[in-house]
């Protein structure tokens, strides 16, 4: 009886094989996905670093022009 089941055990082992290979797959396919969205994340923080940074020094440039400026007519006004 046991030699009429024995072609069933390669069968289940296929079939386990193809499962795991596809879990394997659907995670690859997460992570890559997860990857891409944590790579875009960078790249928008990156660019709101560089705005940042150029909004600062336009800042500290027109501070400076104020303050010269100020100078500038107290130096007049003498």
């Amino acid at each position: 009886m046991k030699i009429k089941q024995a072609w069933k055990l390669p069968i289940v082992f296929l079939v386990g094989y193809l499962f795991a290979w596809g879990m394997i797959l659907v995670d690859r396919h997460m992570l890559l996905e997860e990857q891409d969205r944590l790579q875009d994340e960078v790249d928008s923080a990156r660019v709101e670093l560089k705005i940042t940074k150029m909004v600062d020094e336009y800042n500290e440039d027109y501070v400076e022009q104020v303050e010269w400026n100020e100078e500038a007519l107290k130096n007049n006004g003498r």
